[in-house]
């Protein structure tokens, strides 16, 4: 309704279906939600919708996506002072398009949420985010705390496509932090117009392609302490600070000697450790600033982990 203030929904199931699948949000504040607490509840093919709230308390609901359903689980368009936290959110989207948390969120904590995409060869995820935080709101969008959510799935089938699993859009003074990231083409994106953002200590695993992108015009983005785990950390942005971080990988040997070239230009060369998975072997691991090389034994395998600066 509008103006709706100090409301609690809690424990119950939510369902749409037909034609009114992915049409806004089964529960909706259209005008001024505040002190809302939505927890504890069962969406089925339906999503929370908010418009000019603060001060909710959004948190350990699931969120099951529908063929049709294109609406993010969770929207705020101008949410301020809110938290956003231990909700599961599972799309199956047959649009290409895919949205779990979306919103201009000003003030506000989204932390602990887990976002998958359960797609098929068929509808693979052609666009869309895992967490979108938009740049529109009546309160800015700055100052907003993105940490521990677990978002995969989302270019599993098909790596040409898939989605930007964080995208912070014209953001200030935000942190995205100790985020885990799988099947992303993009992990993190910090885009033109992003201000101060601190993207610290995130692991970017399987099926990742670029674990942080800082694009042109975003300005004084602090990287420190992301394990890419052999992603690409891109940076073509303004004053970007990249302090380093820490990547696992496995190599085959070939005639007894491996090689891995660092995502990055490091300043010094990182330091690795390496050990033999096939046998009781020695194996050296030598690092330069461009290119880790691995001497060992025969064709067995070997797991390596480095720590770099860059």
């Amino acid at each position: 309704g509008v103006y709706t203030q100090n409301v609690t929904v809690e424990r119950n199931t939510l369902e749409t279906t037909g034609a009114n699948i992915g049409v806004g949000g089964i529960i909706q504040a259209i005008v001024g939600g505040t002190n809302l607490n939505i927890t504890n509840n069962l969406f089925l093919a339906s999503s929370i919708y908010i418009s000019e709230g603060g001060q909710d308390v959004i948190a350990n609901n699931l969120f099951t996506g529908d063929a049709n359903k294109t609406t993010p689980c969770i929207t705020s368009t101008n949410g301020e002072n809110s938290l956003v936290t231990n909700n599961i959110c599972i799309e199956n989207s047959a649009t290409g398009n895919v949205l779990g948390i979306s919103g201009g969120w000003y003030n506000s904590t989204i932390s602990g949420n887990e976002i998958y995409y359960e797609g098929s060869t068929t509808y693979p995820p052609l666009a869309g985010y895992g967490i979108q935080l938009t740049n529109n709101g009546l309160y800015g969008y700055q100052n907003r705390i993105i940490s521990g959510n677990r978002i995969q799935g989302f270019n599993y089938y098909q790596p040409g496509y898939g989605i930007t699993a964080i995208y912070d859009a014209s953001g200030a003074n935000d942190i995205v932090s100790g985020n885990s990231i799988s099947y992303s083409r993009t992990a993190i994106e910090i885009p033109s117009g992003a201000t101060n953002v601190q993207v610290t200590d995130n692991v970017c695993t399987s099926g990742v392609t670029t674990c942080v992108k800082v694009d042109s015009g975003a300005i004084n983005t602090n990287v420190v302490g992301n394990q890419p785990n052999g992603s690409v950390i891109s940076d073509a942005g303004t004053s970007t600070a990249i302090y380093g971080g820490q990547f696992h990988g496995q190599l085959t040997l070939s005639s007894g000697s491996a090689a891995y070239s660092f995502p990055g230009t490091p300043t010094v060369a990182p330091q690795c450790t390496a050990n033999d998975t096939t046998a009781v072997a020695p194996v050296q691991a030598s690092a330069s600033t461009s290119t880790l090389t691995l001497t060992g034994t025969g064709s067995d395998v070997i797991n390596f982990s480095c720590i770099w600066t860059y």
